[in-house]
């Protein structure tokens, strides 16, 4: 089951401000719209526009109709910031079947192409779900400034990105890309999302996705992945896999990758990882790097690294469970903690393989060909953790136990920081510090979660 935030709001940029969950009744005749304006979605057809760009959403034979496919079209050809929304005559769930074959750039036919700024507001993840069919991706952002919020993208294939395509600037928040296929001989990039434009994913899961590099998200533009999780993303054929593929910069927050195949996170030469209170756990690869692999830069703050497992297949091929660093690639840690990866099906514990960085990070086990350097780095008790769990917040995290000799454990001087400010609270959300100094890791042993008081929750 994909693991996905429980509510909350979020502030953008003046462009893709909207009002949730807005929209005029069913079957409402629509008018010509002023500059920058709102089409409500009313039925689940995928018949397309039949006059794109003057401002009236319908369709051939049905001038009340308005589906999701005339209403990008519309989008697309009208001046201004537009927002789409959905009617609450809708059945729930509601399931939009992307049934028209064909390729273009113009949302007429196969995936729905958006062109310029657009907000996309769904009835949230369950009750909106946007069904490629099988016939080609989902959405395709080719240009603009573009929130998605609210939607399940599923059942997509394309040679890269199978759920999400985009080459704009695109937010998704609180929606769920699952079971979506990239599959090419020249391909096969990004089962769940390719973005070679500027993404940012917070509050959403991504799962369930297949493909040959990057089963998850293959990253070629600047990422950030905020309270989201990768999970169970999956590898096709020969494939190398990995839940996310970066050959750019990527940056993970406050978010879980886990259980997914060829490895958590690869990160290729000449690209940038940043992660801070975040879990990397459960991920296997048959070669080298269960957790992450490292050809590039790679800058850790307070994150855990753990269950991941190296040479999956048990070939003596691969090596670095929990983190395999190329010869000539950076690999900084600080307060992060890597327990309990392994190497091999028999199990045989492997932190670590190549050169690591370490300001006051843990291991359980540093075999030969790990070569840990900088200021302090220790030993951990492998008994000191828990399974990976719903211990309250955003994501599930894995939970230092009693006695663990990772609790107080972070830097004492500078306390739990990552390049440039503290972190004020761990993975969860709870405050840091609850004890005499911080934790090593992404959980905070023994703090509390705030208790919030939510007058007005969005359903």
């Amino acid at each position: 089951m994909l693991h996905i935030h429980r509510g909350l709001s979020i502030l953008i940029g003046s462009a893709l401000l909207a009002t949730l969950w807005g929209g005029d009744a069913l079957g409402e005749r629509a008018v010509a719209a002023p500059l920058g304006t709102t089409f409500v979605v009313n039925t689940l057809s995928d018949l397309p526009d039949p006059a794109p760009g003057n401002g009236v959403c319908e369709v051939a034979g049905s001038p009340t109709s308005c589906t999701l496919r005339a209403a990008i079209m519309e989008a697309n050809l009208w001046p201004g910031d537009d927002t789409i929304t959905f009617s609450p005559g809708l059945p729930t769930p509601a399931i939009f079947a992307l049934t028209r074959v064909g390729q273009d750039d113009t949302a007429l036919n196969g995936d729905l192409d958006i062109t310029g700024n657009l907000t996309i507001q769904g009835r949230g993840a369950s009750q909106t779900i946007l069904e490629g069919d099988g016939n080609d991706r989902v959405l395709h952002v080719i240009s603009g400034f573009v929130l998605i919020t609210g939607l399940a993208i599923t059942n997509g294939q394309a040679a890269s990105g199978g759920g999400l395509y985009n080459s704009g600037v695109l937010i998704v928040t609180h929606s769920t890309i699952s079971n979506n296929y990239a599959e090419s001989a020249v391909g096969g990039y990004g089962g769940g999302i390719y973005n070679s434009g500027v993404l940012t994913v917070t509050h959403s899961a991504i799962g369930g996705n297949f493909g040959l590099l990057g089963n998850g998200v293959f990253v070629a533009g600047p990422t950030w992945l905020d309270q989201s999780t990768v999970q169970g993303n999956n590898i096709i054929g020969s494939g190398v896999g990995s839940g996310l593929w970066n050959e750019n910069k990527l940056t993970v927050t406050h978010s879980t990758i886990s259980g997914n195949q060829g490895g958590g996170i690869v990160n290729r030469a000449g690209a940038q990882l940043w992660a801070w209170n975040s879990t990397i756990d459960g991920n296997t690869s048959t070669g080298n790097g269960g957790g992450i692999s490292n050809s590039g830069q790679a800058n850790l703050y307070n994150v855990t690294i753990s269950h991941n497992t190296a040479d999956s297949d048990d070939d003596s091929a691969g090596n670095g469970g929990g983190v395999y660093n190329y010869a000539g690639a950076t690999f900084n840690t600080r307060n992060t903690l890597l327990a309990v990866n392994y190497r091999g099906i028999t199990p045989l514990l492997n932190d670590c393989s190549g050169e690591i960085w370490s300001d006051h990070s843990r291991f359980t086990s540093v075999p030969v060909g790990c070569s840990i350097v900088g200021p302090s780095s220790f030993t951990t008790d492998p008994n000191g953790i828990g399974p990976l769990d719903d211990n309250g917040g955003p994501t599930l995290t894995v939970a230092l136990l009693p006695g663990s000799d990772a609790i107080d454990a972070a830097d004492q001087v500078q306390g739990c920081v990552n390049y440039n400010s503290v972190l004020p609270t761990d993975q969860r959300g709870a405050p840091r510090v609850a004890g005499t100094w911080c934790d090593v890791g992404a959980y905070e042993f023994g703090s509390p979660l705030p208790r919030l008081f939510l007058p007005l929750v969005i359903r």
